[in-house]
């Protein structure tokens, strides 16, 4: 009796030392943002601050994957709807904005349709990062904002 003790014991001490060394080493880690969609398809985040560096940045295209409706009710200042649900339609209309030296840059409500409109792109030949935290990321970081379509 007294060695099963012992031997939960030291399992115990055990996943105890695993678990803080693996929480420390995951401290010194750079991820690309912390989406688990993102890093779950492998596309490049975008932190708001960063991406509102890019915004002057005449070879990043700014692209909403939301619906269209909410696109017209409010964007990222000089963003092109993308929706999500229409992705053929959107990108007949993009495709000759969207040269080799363009980077798209996606942003929604949330991950899934990042995604969908990401693969997309990136299947195409396009260089496609994704904004961590999206639509409500950029609003709460107080970003220029705009209504309307451009």
């Amino acid at each position: 009796m007294k060695s099963v003790f012992l031997q939960i014991l030291v399992l115990v001490a055990a996943a105890f030392m695993a678990g803080f060394t693996s929480n420390a080493v995951r401290q010194t880690l750079q991820w690309h943002g912390n989406d688990p969609q993102f890093l779950k398809h492998d596309i490049v985040g975008v932190s708001a601050d960063e991406a509102a560096q890019l915004q002057n940045d005449p070879t990043t295209l700014f692209l909403d994957a939301r619906p269209a409706a909410e696109f017209a009710a409010g964007h990222i200042h000089g963003a092109t709807s993308f929706p999500a649900e229409d992705k053929d339609a959107a990108y007949s209309e993009l495709r000759d904005f969207l040269g080799p030296d363009m980077k798209a840059l996606v942003y929604g409500d949330n991950s899934m349709q990042v995604v969908g409109v990401a693969e997309y792109l990136e299947e195409r030949g396009h260089v496609v990062r994704a904004l961590e935290g999206g639509w409500n990321g950029w609003q709460k970081h107080k970003l220029p904002v705009e209504a309307g379509t451009p």
